[in-house]
């Protein structure tokens, strides 16, 4: 009795065994199916990418990307000082992100076209400031404006993240800082971290901040 039993033990783990080698085989067929699909492959790469993909550079495209979200990520990226050139900026939390960020003590340079400046300001009221009257008197918050003839446009869209030491982000692009060019409208963005392209904006945006024309104001 016992060695009937010792039997159907014995042929028990083998056939335990053969099936345990059968689902073995039928898992690496599956694992190597799927290690040769395209799709899998793709994916497999941007999941090891992925701690990549928003850094510079990198390109982004209006209306089918929120381009606002990117700037906002930017932004809030920056330690020391952002250069910002915008010809239009009527978005209103862009504006709160860059108080926020300069009660933390980075610097903000802000240089703007006069002819939009004024509009903008023109079309401000209560319950509906501008961008300037919501950063007006924030510590760390610098702005000037353009100034000589009208028609000759500040027509920049850029900012530059802690560009100084040529280490930070620049970015560029044909979206101004409204709803309508981050959210809707055709529009690009372009994310750089090429030291000459940053050196090159440096030196622009301090020949266009010490302009003896330029409005200040604050």
């Amino acid at each position: 009795m016992f060695g009937m039993f010792r039997g159907s033990l014995k042929s028990f783990a083998l056939l335990a065994g053969a099936a345990l080698f059968v689902v073995l085989l039928f898992h690496d067929a599956i694992a190597q199916a799927f290690r040769n699909d395209p799709v899998f492959q793709q994916s497999g790469r941007l999941v090891e990418q992925g701690h990549q993909l928003l850094r510079p550079p990198m390109m982004h495209f209006a209306p089918g990307e929120n381009l606002e979200r990117f700037d906002i990520e930017q932004l809030r990226k920056t330690r020391v000082r952002v250069d910002i050139s915008m010809y239009a900026f009527t978005d209103r939390e862009l504006a709160q992100v860059l108080k926020e960020l300069a009660a933390h003590g980075p610097v903000i340079r802000i240089y703007r076209d006069q002819e939009q400046f004024d509009s903008e300001q023109a079309h401000s009221h209560r319950g509906h400031p501008s961008t300037t009257d919501l950063l007006r008197g924030v510590a760390n918050v610098h702005i000037r404006v353009k100034g000589g003839l009208a028609k000759d446009l500040m027509h920049q869209k850029d900012y530059c993240v802690d560009c100084a030491d040529h280490t930070g982000t620049l970015r560029e692009g044909s979206a101004n800082w409204s709803i309508g060019s981050e959210r809707f409208q055709d529009n690009a963005l372009w994310f750089t971290a090429e030291p000459k392209e940053l050196a090159a904006f440096e030196r622009k945006f301090d020949e266009m901040w010490n302009r003896p024309s330029n409005r200040i104001v604050q």
